[in-house]
């Protein structure tokens, strides 16, 4: 999706086909095993594993860049929840300020920000990580430090969430993952699985 924007400076909605997906019942089944993988597979998995450690350092620069925001210095534990509300609510409709964001970390070869709005995968993927980083110091605190399994399985969630805003539909059960989706996009579809 982003080599696409990069590619031709549209959203990747407009110029990615993709067919309608039906859903199989069975799909949502739960499963006692899990399939071996074949060699190309498991390479492939490699090369993402080697792409996911290099944006591990990356977007955790930028997450604790957060504790350097004016409303973060010096606001008491108590205030967080309503600050932090504030802040998802700006990263969900301040535009201008996803843009701006987004081009001071932009890669050359990206869209420049003044193109990007709800319908790109830059502009939601900047959306989500802002989302994310403010979602663990809300858990952990300003102080806390990032464990690397657990951002890199935060990172994976994150790439899942992109499509799902771009589509407006998300199937998951995961708490945190459908919170933010609702927060982006509440017009979308949510499918869960019944507990």
């Amino acid at each position: 999706m982003f080599n696409a924007e990069c590619a031709t400076l549209k959203p990747a909605s407009a110029t990615l086909p993709c067919k309608q997906v039906d859903f199989n019942p069975r799909m949502f089944e739960e499963s006692d095993g899990t399939p071996d993988l074949d060699a190309d597979t498991r390479a492939s998995g490699e090369i993402v594993s080697q792409r996911l450690e290099l944006r591990l350092g990356l977007i955790v620069g930028v997450w604790n860049s957060f504790k350097e925001l004016p409303e973060f210095e010096n606001a008491k534990s108590e205030d967080m929840p309503a600050i932090l509300k504030i802040k998802r609510e700006q990263v969900r409709d301040d535009i201008n300020d996803i843009r701006a964001f987004y081009d001071n970390h932009r890669h050359a070869k990206a869209p420049r920000g003044e193109l990007i709005d709800e319908r790109w995968a830059h502009f939601r993927w900047i959306q989500v990580q802002l989302l994310a980083g403010m979602d663990f110091f809300a858990s952990y605190g300003l102080g806390a430090t990032f464990g690397r399994e657990d951002t890199i399985h935060e990172l994976l969630d994150l790439d899942y969430l992109v499509p799902a805003l771009l589509v407006g539909g998300l199937a998951s059960c995961e708490k945190r993952r459908v919170e933010r989706f609702r927060l982006l996009r509440p017009d979308g579809v949510v499918l869960k699985k019944p507990i």
